[in-house]
């Protein structure tokens, strides 16, 4: 049913958006986040994020010089 799918993608990009928000913080490692999520482990994460936004935590947070 379309309003199930609807609703599944608000879910997924309110997680999307939550994770970003935990990747700016140049202090938490990825396995925090993993932690702070609920992903089971930091695959999980990558291959959550990678899918809704076309790249890695990692390389997210180059785009937003955090890391080098």
């Amino acid at each position: 049913d379309s309003s199930t799918s609807r609703g599944l993608g608000d879910v997924y990009k309110r997680q999307v958006l939550e994770v970003k928000a935990l990747l700016r913080d140049a202090n938490l490692d990825i396995k925090d986040i993993v932690r702070q999520t609920g992903f089971s482990n930091q695959s999980s994460l990558s291959r959550f994020f990678r899918r809704h936004t076309g790249m890695s935590p990692t390389e997210y947070r180059r785009t937003i010089h955090i890391i080098r």
